[in-house]
This record gives C-alpha cells, structure tokens and sequence, in this order.
C-alpha cells in the first residue's frame, strides 16, 4: 500500500494534495490502496529564512542548516515508512528533498538505492551546503544513492564542470538531453525510458 506524505512548502499550501485527491479511482490508482499520512510542517522554517540573503555567505550557512534539518525529518518519515514495507508517494516540497527521501529508503534497506531524476537539471552540483541543486550529490557522497539516472537534463542549464564530473563516474550516473530526444531527435523517448530501466531497475529506486 502507497502512503502519501504531503510534504507541502508553506508557500504552496495544500495544492498538490488537493489535486491528488479529486482523481478518480481507477484500475491503476485505488483509493482503498492509498493512506494519507499527512504533512511535514516546515512554517518555523519558512518564518527563518524570510529575511535572509543567499548571496551573503553567512545567511547561505543558515540556509543550508535548515535544508539539513529538515533533510533529518524527511528521512526519518521516509524510513519508517519502507521499513513497514509501504511505498511512499511524496507530494510537494522542493527539490532538495530528494536527500532526505534516498537517505531515508537506503536507511530502511541498509543498502544503498538507485534513483532516476526527471528533470531539466542534474540536482548533481557540487558539494557546497546543501540546497536545492545538490540533493543528489550529497546523496551520493554520503554513500545513499548507487545509481542515478538524469532524464531530459536541458543541456543549457547544465555547466561543463557538472557534465564533467558526471562523465567521471560513468559506471553510477548517466544522463540524457531534452535537447537531444525532442529537438534535435537523435533519441527517441521510448528507447531511452527503456536505458534508464535498465541501468537503475536491479535494487530499490526513487523516481522524481
């Protein structure tokens, strides 16, 4: 049975839950298979960061201790809930919560897991503090992600130095291009959701 963790930032409300709900229960999404769980409430977090400056370096440590705290909480729901042999559904929250979501399933599984990323960024910056563009590559450092699989990376957004660091550990992270399936159609999106399978699908994963 999926459980769902409403995992909202203040800012957004309750929109994705709210949508989530009106679905219709069909063949392939059971109501009587789902269990709402409830939501990580970050509001003390949010007041917190309200007057802070990103591109001032001591507000940046600040900001990055908090994405650390509530990478702690994520994980800890997340684990409790593999542990008990359910499948997590996270709605909302920013990207830099993939950390807390890996963690918590490696945690739970004693093993590291595989991940595959549908996004326009890698989430594989360097390791600066943690913040939304580096769930992933902490993930990886810290020895909770094995292998990750980037799909549709927009080739504009990504810098040389990530590519490059990347290419370096081809054997664990791989990744293909936007630009490449849609625009300059070299690969077709079928045959490279089948690559992505295929390299993640032999231990426990996370799609985002």
């Amino acid at each position: 049975m999926p459980i769902l963790v409403d995992q909202v930032q203040l800012q957004l409300g309750k929109v994705p839950l709210k949508v989530l709900l009106i679905f219709s229960t069909i063949v392939f999404c059971k109501g009587n298979e789902l269990l709402i769980l409830g939501q990580l409430d970050v509001s003390e977090e949010m007041k917190a960061v309200e007057n802070l400056n990103f591109h001032h370096i001591a507000d940046r440590k600040k900001l990055s201790d908090l994405v650390v705290s509530i990478d702690k909480e994520v994980a800890h729901i997340v684990s409790i809930i593999v542990k008990s042999g359910k499948i997590p559904i996270v709605v909302g929250g920013g990207h830099n919560n993939s950390y807390g979501n890996i963690k918590g399933a490696a945690l739970a599984k004693g093993k590291p897991i595989n991940a595959i990323n549908f996004d326009a960024h890698s989430d594989f910056r360097i390791l600066e503090g943690r913040h939304s563009g580096n769930g992933f590559s902490y993930a990886y450092e810290d020895g909770f992600l094995n292998k990750y699989f980037i799909f549709g990376l927009h080739e504009n957004y990504t810098s040389k130095k990530v590519l490059s660091n990347i290419k370096k550990i081809h054997s664990r992270v791989r990744y293909n291009t936007y630009d490449e399936i849609a625009i300059r159609k070299h690969k077709t999106f079928d045959k490279e959701l089948s690559t992505a399978f295929e390299f993640i699908k032999k231990t426990l994963m996370v799609l985002r």
